[in-house]
Parts: structure tokens; sequence; C-alpha cells
């Protein structure tokens, strides 16, 4: 399906193309995703289940590295939103860049709907401030989520994760590959270093 979708694209019929699958089997379709980034084609590829937390049905179908490999990808958006506003910014910021292809890391488990502090003018940029009450603009720590940053100014990178503030952590469920570059050697990276355990979820 992956391959169909580079061609609908590459057809120019005006279609937005999209393929969908578990997070975990992304693997499959990897050459098809790499060739849309190749071919600056605008794809939008959504992956559910984009977490180990999904124990009944075993560690085959529960991603660990599979997001650290679509960031790795060259002219690649990676999306990970936390809620519904999230959610629906992401696909107005993929659909409003159609010569690079999109990738959406869903979860399948419940989240809290309207994150307090989500920012909908903020989302296209990947990265934003939630909540700040560090006062003079330097906080004495920094937790860091997931998202689309690289690609912003410097200048907003700085904003955002300012240099004097050297206590950082990045959660991320998932490989904790790639995110000493934010967190900094004085910072903590937590993420998922093995594969998951088979069993039923507390929170389906």
């Amino acid at each position: 399906m992956a391959g169909i979708s580079n061609g609908i694209a590459l057809h120019g019929s005006g279609l937005i193309p999209f393929a969908a699958t578990f997070l975990t089997f992304s693997d499959y379709m990897k050459n098809s995703i790499r060739l849309s980034a190749l071919s600056h084609v605008g794809v939008l590829y959504v992956f559910t289940h984009d977490s180990i937390g999904l124990g009944e049905d075993r560690p085959t179908h529960q991603p660990v590295e599979q997001l650290a490999g679509l960031r790795a990808i060259p002219r690649m958006f990676v999306f990970r939103p936390a809620d519904e506003t999230e959610i629906a910014e992401a696909y107005k910021a993929a659909i409003a860049n159609r010569t690079v292809p999109s990738a959406m890391a869903l979860s399948r488990q419940k989240v809290v709907a309207n994150l307090e502090g989500s920012s909908a003018s903020d989302v296209a940029r990947g990265g934003y401030v939630i909540s700040d009450n560090s006062g003079d603009g330097v906080p004495e720590i920094i937790l860091i989520g997931t998202g689309l940053f690289d690609v912003q100014p410097r200048e907003y990178k700085v904003s955002e994760l300012p240099p004097r503030a050297k206590k950082r952590v990045s959660v991320e469920a998932g490989s904790p590959i790639g995110w000493r570059e934010y967190v900094g050697e004085e910072g903590i990276v937590h993420g998922v270093d093995d594969f998951g355990c088979s069993g039923a979820s507390l929170d389906t």
C-alpha cells in the first residue's frame, strides 16, 4: 500500500495519499517511506499502537526502535501528538507540506483530551513550552517530551531550551537514542531500551 501511495502522489492527481498500520510494522514499509522522502512527495503515514503498552499484543507488536529510525530519514516529518488538539494541528502541518512525507505516531492508550497548555499554533514548530514557572526565563529543570524540532531556527531552539538550563529530562516511550543531543551531558534520558512483555494493559 505504501508503494501505491507514492505512485498516487507522483501522478499529481490532487489526492493526498496515506498508508496506515501499527508503528512496529513501519519497518516493513521502510523502503517505500524512504522513497517518499527521496521523491519529495507528501505521503501521510499514520502509525497507531505507538508504545510497548500493548501487552496483550505481545512484543512482536510493540515498537521500541521504530521512531528513532523514522526520525533518521532525511526530509521526513515525524509527529507524536499528545492530545486531540495536537493531532488536528499535526495533520494540518502535514497537509501544508506537500514536498515531504509525514509520519503520525498515535497512541492506543487513553490520553488526556486538550492537554493543559497545548497550543494549536505551535504544534507545527515541533516543540514548545507547555508550562513555565521559572519567572526569569531560565528554568531550574526542563522536562522534554517528543516532537518535531530540528528544522526550527536556532533562535527558537535557544528560546525553548535555554543553554543555561542544564538540568533536563527527556521522557519518551521508545528508544532513548537521539535524546542526549537535547538534554545535554548533565541531563537524564528516560526511554525504552528493551522489548516489552506479554500481558494485559492496565489502561485499556
